[in-house]
């Protein structure tokens, strides 16, 4: 099932100033714009990477909530998909954490 957004709706998205931001849309477990998002993610877990741990259930809270806040710094989503899309962001983490280290 692939959740759409009207066009229209494209250009207001949360309120917030979405500046340069790139909207994606939850798509099951992953993201519309797969690889762009996928390769981003990996590229704030490489540059950001404060705790040496072995999984991603053993970094903290902080260090996740962390690189979220960078992802969300990138992209941008209508506020309806804000669970799903942490949740997305999370599984991803997750599979890119052994690559990583």
């Amino acid at each position: 099932m692939v959740n759409e957004v009207p066009s229209s709706s494209s250009s207001h998205v949360s309120g917030d100033n979405n500046g340069n931001k790139i909207l994606i849309l939850p798509k099951g477990d992953e993201f519309d714009q797969h690889k762009l998002v996928v390769e981003t993610i990996a590229s704030i877990m490489r540059s950001n990477l404060v705790e040496a741990k072995s999984s991603w259930k053993k970094l903290s809270i902080d260090q996740r909530d962390s690189w979220f806040d960078i992802f969300k710094s990138k992209f941008t989503w209508p506020p309806q998909y804000n669970d799903t899309v942490r949740r997305n962001f999370e599984k991803r983490g997750k599979r890119d954490i052994s690559i990583i280290e």
